[in-house]
């Protein structure tokens, strides 16, 4: 009996010792503000609003001096758990308390993958222990747990009360979402981010794909610039959230200190050209020229970062200012289109208003300006993807536009500039501008003498497989020098040279196309001599000037012209050819510009009907008794 008594009396004052021991501790470490408490019930806690931090600008302080300043450490400002850009130190201490079943193994987390460099400590019975060095600066082996975010384990003994010091050392985006987690919280959180992830990435990897196979069988660099977009927005979210460092790029230090600033910058720059090749004609001129200066202004930087000639901190400077502009420039002319019905406007405003409001969001995280959770951590990145699916279904829309404006095209110009020129319009490199452009041009007329006398005795059927055969013959001269066929005249046609296609010089290249005509039409007098058939001739007429190109006509039916004084004089000195006696009559604007002029005999000022005379030169003398003076009746050959 007394020796169990006296049992129960040691076990009290164990008892009462420990409790007091409790105490001691207790009033020896007193936070300045609420602990967090850690309960069993517990399996994770959001340490953000019990953080204090100091700043150390210097970067001298240790982590026992930090703690002796414990009571300077003040209430962080700008939003929840993101204190914006800086470059100077910080300490955050976090007072922690285990209360009843808060004993044993916590996780500390900081959600943020892209610290540079982060020391952990904690205190322990007056003294403060360094756990871990955490940060993509550091080896990837060196983190005590393999986890894409800065992660470390603490062992809490049964009453544990103190404070947990964290030294931040980062140069860009202080995002600090720092949380204590059981490991079976971390570990179901993290499981459920690698899902996340692996989804939104697979989402990426698939539309890359298929850009790159639309760019390789069609052709469109409007797919070679979607895939561009895709990449750099994609791997700037698997840098963002940790997945490159753990899967794609361990320990490659360049790729942690410049991947962040390199996909944002160059995500912008693709921004900038989609948006430009999907507007297209729709975009003002001068607006085409912003976006082109926008995407080398974004590019040039990326490359400045790559090469450290620009920091983390400029680009993020750049990004929160300028950043967004790439994707709103066009924001007019887009409602244009949607007003108008088209469907690319629609598509385009519904992607910009997703893109800025979940763009602006991010900003505001990156600037200290909107909290940090999960909601606005990831809004940028679902932002992105429902973006880069609308931006596939508008590429789909604007490649149909491109298919019907080619066909437009080609039954514009087929048949009236060479297979060449033909392949530079529909691949866009040449631009037949639909309003007309001012160009200058040097124009061609010629005609057979005598078309309408001939006519009489032939045969139509004969007539008109004689006249497509000397046209075939014709147009090859004529595209083999750059020049464009506007029309056929019965037996004549109308040429220009310098539009669409632009030439070095348009005179010397309509000058050569008329002489390449003349030994064209001896080849077709010595066949017709050999049939037994009289000769015939040609009369051609070239002027240079100022003149407006493009096309002319209805929706339904339209061709490419050149309209302007320069065409009514070439076709004035075409017909003065009969007058002067020379095959070939061109004016003096067109002489000054070739490169010999041999065998030009000048003329003089020649009258032209309805126009002040023009100072012109004759090539080529027509025979005496030649079809210009007396054509002869039914000469041509029978088909």
């Amino acid at each position: 009996m007394g020796t169990a008594t006296d049992g129960d009396q040691g076990a009290m004052k164990r008892r009462l010792l420990a409790a007091a021991a409790l105490a001691w501790a207790a009033c020896a470490w007193t936070p300045a503000h609420a602990a967090a408490t850690l309960s069993g019930g517990t399996g994770r806690v959001d340490l953000w609003p019990e953080v204090r931090v100091l700043s150390d600008p210097a970067g001298t302080l240790s982590a026992g001096q930090a703690e002796a300043e414990r009571d300077n450490f003040t209430v962080p400002g700008g939003a929840y758990a993101s204190l914006g850009m800086g470059k100077d130190i910080l300490w955050m201490r976090i007072p922690v308390v285990a209360g009843a079943g808060g004993a044993g193994q916590w996780i500390l987390d900081l959600d943020y993958a892209l610290l540079r460099r982060v020391d952990v400590y904690m205190t322990r019975e007056g003294r403060v222990e360094k756990l871990a060095t955490l940060g993509n600066s550091q080896p990837y082996d060196s983190r005590p747990l393999k986890a894409r975010t800065n992660a470390v384990a603490l062992d809490l003994p049964p009453g544990y009360a103190g404070d947990v010091l964290i030294r931040v050392d980062t140069p860009g985006a202080r995002i600090l979402a720092v949380s204590i987690n059981r490991p079976a919280a971390f570990l179901a959180r993290a499981l459920a981010e690698q899902a996340l992830q692996g989804l939104l990435g697979c989402v990426g990897l698939i539309l890359l794909l298929y850009s790159l196979m639309q760019w390789a069988s069609l052709r469109e660099s409007l797919y070679l610039k979607y895939a561009l977009l895709v990449l750099f927005n994609t791997m700037y979210s698997v840098h963002f959230f940790g997945v490159g460092e753990l899967y794609l790029w361990t320990d490659v230090e360049w790729f942690e200190r410049h991947m962040a600033g390199i996909t944002a910058l160059m995500a912008a720059a693709t921004t900038a050209l989609f948006v430009e090749d999907v507007l297209g004609r729709n975009l003002r001129p001068s607006l085409h020229h912003v976006l082109r200066v926008l995407a080398g202004f974004h590019a040039a930087a990326a490359v400045a970062h790559g090469l450290d000639i620009i920091d983390i901190h400029a680009v993020g400077i750049i990004m929160t200012t300028v950043g967004l502009l790439p994707g709103v420039v066009g924001v007019p002319d887009a409602w244009r289109m949607a007003r108008r019905g088209q469907q690319i406007g629609a598509w385009l405003i519904v992607s910009w208003i997703g893109f800025f409001v979940t763009g602006a969001v991010m900003v505001g995280v990156v600037r200290g300006q909107v909290g940090a959770n999960d909601w606005t951590l990831h809004s940028f990145q679902i932002g992105v993807t429902l973006d880069l699916l609308i931006f596939m279904r508008i590429a789909v829309l604007r490649t149909a536009e491109l298919r019907l404006e080619r066909e437009r095209l080609r039954q514009s110009f087929s048949g009236y500039v060479g297979p060449a020129v033909l392949q530079e319009i529909l691949s866009g490199r040449l631009s037949p501008e639909p309003g007309g452009e001012q160009r200058f041009v040097c124009v061609l007329f010629s005609d057979i003498r005598g078309y309408t006398t001939r006519s009489e005795g032939t045969r139509p059927a004969d007539m008109l497989a004689f006249l497509n055969s000397y046209f075939d013959g014709v147009v090859s001269i004529v595209h083999a020098h750059g020049g464009t066929v506007i029309c056929f005249l019965g037996d004549g046609l109308m040429v220009a040279f310098g539009a669409p296609q632009r030439l070095e010089n348009p005179c010397e290249a309509a000058w050569r196309t008329a002489r390449g005509m003349l030994d064209n039409l001896a080849a077709v007098n010595r066949r017709l001599g050999a049939e037994g058939h009289e000769p015939i001739e040609i009369g051609i007429g070239l002027h240079a000037g100022e003149a407006v190109v493009g096309h002319i006509g209805s929706r339904q039916r339209h061709e490419y012209a050149a309209i302007g004084d320069v065409t009514n004089v070439a076709a004035r000195l075409e017909g003065a050819t009969k007058e002067a006696g020379y095959r070939i009559v061109l004016s003096d604007e067109v002489a000054q510009r070739i490169e010999s002029r041999a065998g030009l005999v000048a003329l003089g000022a020649m009258s032209l009907k309805g126009h002040t005379p023009v100072s012109a030169h004759g090539f080529d003398p027509t025979p005496t008794g030649s079809s210009v003076a007396e054509p002869t009746r039914a000469t041509i050959p029978a088909a």
